[in-house]
């Protein structure tokens, strides 16, 4: 998994992805509790491509436009999520750092023009939870059915009791009782698609429940092996004619391979070693050796040699449609990104990184660029501007994605303390780019890579620090200690 939650694109493992995984946390503890978040989450709201949108563009430095207060009690808020509801309001998802609970955490619906709650509730909508319960609840805004889904942040006694309110008032619609924790949700075709697990660990099934209804179970897909992720929906098309959607599991781990696909019509599992969704029963099957991976709606086969690794590209009915592979670092071989429909990105052996035609394997240019053995590869794309992102060792590189040239180079910043730091997150506007070094600076660079300003949000008061967050098309920053959110404008 990659770096820091992020509103910056990952490599897709398929040509369309709606929910995007990006993170780490420097307390391991943390891990599971930020997954089941995405997973449950997913990311803002959006008009682009990836489901997120584009920063509304700030030429100069921000000011706070409003400044929201949590709970007062004990506590401290080890992360926040922001899902949008309607564009001009968001739910607050606080988790709060567990060795002290506060005794009634809420769940506010926040307007985003004043800050003002428009209504909170707590875990006392739940099913079978009281008031003597100590609960932190999170929600999810179902935006085809209108409805907002509210869940514990852990299950309880094995099971997951949920509540479906209305967004205007936070009125209970309904009540249900799930089968082991949830881990994620999202809308399909008018129903909901539910990750569950048994095991804290890992997922250990998908189900299609009615919407209205979440304890009438349309099918329910038991995985083969619990220790995986979900990694979002992938269309299948070409050799199996379009148009049918599965949802992807990939194992849990550093370089994180697709395990399983689920089809989401009749929840029939196939596994990736076997199966892919846009070439249907694979001729030679994924293994240690040989995998696949997708981008710009073509299919390519990675394939381990003597010397390290090499990819081609295969077409409908698995045949190659280059001349000769292109050897790839086989370290970093799975980056393959989607730019437009039209050309694919590739980390090449000496370490720079290559664009090239996916329908020929000709190279459209080649950068030469110094980024380390850990870094990672992003797409940052804008209404009338494309940036590839590549977030090194050291520095975090902008290029020109039509040409390859280096924009701007923006340093890592490594905290005074030696403490734990993620390398900060980027964040695409309409025009600019806006970066958070993760030790309380955002700094704002227009389409050339000029730096336009710096926003200081260093939370110096108590000794902590604030963070980052996109709400819709806006940044926020939030403050663990004093359990604060801003919104910059």
């Amino acid at each position: 998994m990659s770096e820091s939650v992020t509103a910056e694109n990952t490599p897709s493992k398929g040509p369309s992805k709606k929910l995007i995984i990006s993170l780490s946390i420097g307390a391991a503890v943390l891990i599971a509790a930020v997954v089941a978040a995405i997973l449950i989450f997913g990311r803002s709201g959006g008009d682009d491509d990836e489901g997120l949108a584009l920063i509304e563009d700030l030429d100069e430095a921000p000011e706070v436009a409003w400044t929201y207060q949590g709970d007062t009690d004990e506590g401290v808020w080890s992360f926040v999520m922001l899902p949008v509801v309607d564009d001009d309001k968001a739910l607050l998802n606080a988790y709060y750092d567990d060795s002290a609970l506060l005794e009634s955490p809420t769940l506010p619906l926040l307007d985003l023009k004043s800050g003002e709650p428009i209504w909170e509730v707590d875990a006392e909508v739940l099913p079978e939870v009281t008031a003597e319960d100590t609960v932190p609840v999170r929600g999810q805004y179902f935006e085809d059915n209108d409805f907002i889904l509210v869940s514990p942040w852990d299950s309880l006694d094995s099971t997951t009791p949920i509540a479906l309110l209305d967004p205007a008032d936070g009125s209970v619609l309904s009540t249900a009782t799930l089968e082991g924790e949830l881990t994620g949700a999202f809308e399909h075709d008018g129903d909901a698609i539910l990750t569950l697990a048994g095991d804290p660990s890992g997922i250990d099934r998908l189900e299609r429940v009615d919407a209205e209804n979440f304890e009438e179970v349309q099918w329910s897909a038991e995985l083969p092996d619990s220790d995986v992720f979900g990694d979002g929906i992938i269309e299948g098309g070409q050799g199996l004619g379009g148009g049918q959607e599965y949802y992807a599991f990939s194992w849990q781990g550093s370089a994180s391979p697709i395990a399983y696909y689920v089809d989401l019509d009749s929840g029939e599992v196939h596994s990736a070693e076997e199966f892919h969704p846009l070439l249907g029963e694979l001729e030679e099957p994924a293994d240690e050796e040989t995998s696949y991976d997708a981008a710009a709606g073509t299919v390519f086969r990675y394939q381990a040699t003597e010397e390290g690794a090499e990819v081609m590209a295969l077409d409908d009915n698995q045949g190659e449609l280059w001349d000769e592979p292109l050897p790839v670092d086989p370290e970093l071989q799975h980056i393959a990104s989607a730019l437009k429909e039209e050309a694919a990105l590739f980390r090449l052996p000496d370490g720079s990184l290559d664009r090239v035609d996916p329908e020929t394997g000709e190279s459209m240019w080649d950068a030469p660029i110094d980024a380390g053995e850990s870094s990672q590869v992003t797409i940052a794309a804008s209404s009338d501007l494309e940036r590839t992102i590549v977030r090194g060792d050291d520095s975090i590189l902008i290029l020109d994605t039509d040409t390859g040239e280096t924009v701007c180079e923006i340093p890592r910043v490594e905290p005074e303390d030696g403490g734990y730091s993620s390398g900060g997150q980027t964040f695409r506007g309409q025009d600019n780019i806006y970066h958070d070094d993760d030790q309380g600076t955002l700094t704002a660079y227009d389409e050339q890579g000029e730096e336009l300003w710096q926003y200081e949000y260093q939370d110096s008061d108590n000794g902590g620090y604030s963070r980052i967050q996109q709400v819709g098309d806006r940044l926020a920053v939030f403050s663990p200690e004093e359990k604060t959110l801003q919104l910059l404008e």
